[in-house]
């Protein structure tokens, strides 16, 4: 009858082993450590299989893992400060100065959206989609 299981690589699940009541063990993968998509999106383990036998046999299986994205990053600004001047007079329309962020997430988790939350200066200012900071 089978005698155990084992998992490699098994940096980030270990085995529980279940006894059945047929004399069968069963394997259950438990998480032992965070897994984070930005660092390795998927995996591939191999599970084995031992008998009792003589002689012992085996029997391996491919486990491929892949690893969800979830909205674990904040924004980043590729400058903590910009700076930006404009003449008095200007005309409406002109465009101040550009920023720019990026989000280390994947899919919508990833899309970064732009806001000008004061609001004077959201009157005298807008932001466009693509960073820009337009005078109103």
């Amino acid at each position: 009858g089978l005698q155990s299981y084992t998992l490699k690589p098994n940096d980030n699940f270990i085995l529980k082993l279940h006894s059945q009541s047929d004399g069968g063990k069963q394997a259950e993968m438990i998480l032992k450590a965070p897994l984070d998509r930005e660092k390795q999106e998927s995996m591939s383990l191999l599970l084995t299989a031992v008998d009792g036998g003589d002689p012992q046999r085996s029997g391996t299986m491919q486990i491929h893992i892949t690893v969800l994205d979830v909205n674990d990053n904040a924004p980043v600004f590729t400058q903590h400060v910009y700076k930006a001047s404009v003449k008095e007079n200007s005309v409406k329309g002109t465009l101040i100065t550009t920023v720019s962020a990026s989000d280390a997430d994947t899919g919508s988790n990833g899309e970064v959206s732009y806001v000008i939350g004061n609001s004077v200066t959201s009157d005298l200012f807008r932001i466009t989609e693509k960073g820009d900071i337009i005078l109103n």
